[in-house]
């Protein structure tokens, strides 16, 4: 019974690569017609462009300063909300890290995400969250980078 299983197994493989699904014929025409339509466009940008660079800035995304990630910005313990000096200096340093590796990618900017309200006075721990945020900042502006600020 293993036998005939098999065989029919087998068979059924072979048949089905055989009956490989096609591409519709509707679908080279769509491509040779979007070619046309981008190559066209294409040809629009290079007529006008004067080959001069634009003032575009790279950026990536500091995660690890990301406001959503809470308490765990200068604590690795919720149960205590307070600043751990050597969990924040291991924090900083892979924050350095960080941003030798976005240096080396050539990005020019570090996007920091910082949502509302973690600066209000009145939020609990504000006064923790604004210190890491000053030396976040302080480090980013050091290695020489644009700070773009995400609410």
């Amino acid at each position: 019974m293993k036998i005939i299983i098999t065989v029919f197994l087998i068979a059924f493989l072979l048949i089905t690569n055989l009956l490989k699904a096609q591409v519709p014929p509707q679908w080279d025409t769509a491509k040779v017609e979007l070619t046309l339509k981008l190559n066209q466009v294409n040809n629009e940008i290079l007529n006008r462009w004067d080959n001069q660079p634009y003032c575009t800035d790279f950026a990536g995304n500091l995660m690890l300063a990301n406001s959503n990630r809470g308490y765990a910005l200068f604590t690795p313990d919720t149960a205590f909300p307070y600043p751990i000096p050597a969990y924040q200096n291991a924090l900083y340093a892979k924050i350095d890290t960080m941003l030798m590796a976005f240096d080396t990618l050539g990005y020019k900017a570090v996007d920091v995400t910082l949502q509302y309200p973690m600066l209000v006075d009145s939020f609990t721990n504000s006064q923790y969250y604004l210190d890491f945020y000053v030396t976040v900042c302080q480090k980013i502006k050091q290695k020489g980078f644009k700070l773009i600020i995400g609410c």
